[in-house]
């Protein structure tokens, strides 16, 4: 592997490991484009380089996902209630979207990431909330159900369900901080699940050294090792910075990631 791509995942890692503090996702957003690339360029197996991509990102995320849950932990941010709650549909949701995935043809993965990518922030992005209103109160059952909804959807296209999460617990009136903070933590289990699928999944798919299943090591350890290192300094930020504009970064951030790969695939 040449070291030019060494720095390259570097390079994702410390982008990855800021957004990760500061919004509260596991990076997914920007390591499955990137790693993409990055494959495409050493010549991976191209039928197999998204769920390559995607299983990556979903392991490195669970890393970068611990590091900056120690941040937000340390300003008591976390509702672990609510992960708690989440974590039996993440298990079950997030094995359902690593199988799915790895049946999926490589071009609709890739559209149906983007896609998902622009609503979400478009959805964020207009959608009003009262972050000052005290928390809905949704069943046990009600909160295992939108966990396995969660955790598939991220699942199937790699991210660790910030997108989808931070948006459901505004929805419940959560302050944008605390809804930052409860979704890195959630993010761990869904990665942590869906990366124990892709590697069974994919067990006898492609030909890779240094590999299991979908998982390609070297990529996800020097993405996680900078993402661990600069995940902190996102999740300080993240309780500096002003809510609504928070919200806003976001939501846009998320936008114009899709936008980008639905330009890729003309």
């Amino acid at each position: 592997m040449s070291f030019y791509f060494i720095l390259g995942y570097l390079g994702i890692g410390t982008i990855v490991g800021v957004l990760a503090g500061l919004l509260g996702v596991g990076g997914g957003l920007i390591m499955v484009p990137a790693l993409i690339w990055l494959f495409t360029l050493q010549g991976f197996q191209t039928e197999y380089i998204p769920h390559i991509a995607i299983a990556c990102s979903l392991t490195s995320i669970v890393f970068t996902a611990l590091s900056s849950i120690k941040t937000h932990q340390a300003y008591h941010a976390i509702d672990w209630s609510i992960v708690k709650k989440m974590t039996i549909g993440f298990l079950l949701g997030s094995l359902c979207g690593a199988q799915l995935a790895s049946l999926m043809n490589a071009k609709w993965l890739i559209l149906s990431f983007a896609l998902f990518v622009i609503f979400s922030g478009l959805n964020l992005l207009f959608k009003q909330t009262s972050p000052d209103l005290k928390s809905k109160k949704t069943t046990r059952s009600q909160t295992i159900i939108v966990g396995f909804f969660i955790a598939i959807i991220s699942s199937l296209v790699g991210i660790g369900g910030g997108s989808l999460t931070v948006p459901w617990l505004l929805h419940q009136h959560i302050s944008i901080r605390h809804a930052v903070a409860t979704s890195a933590a959630c993010g761990f289990p869904i990665a942590l699940f869906a990366c124990l699928g892709f590697i069974f999944f994919g067990w006898n798919k492609i030909l890779l050294p240094l590999s299991s299943g979908f998982v390609y090591w070297p990529a996800v350890f020097f993405i996680s090792f900078a993402s661990i290192i600069t995940a902190p300094y996102g999740a300080k930020m993240a309780h500096q910075i002003n809510q609504i504009w928070l919200k806003r970064f976001f939501a846009l951030f998320m936008i114009l990631v899709g936008l980008k790969l639905l330009w890729s695939q003309q």
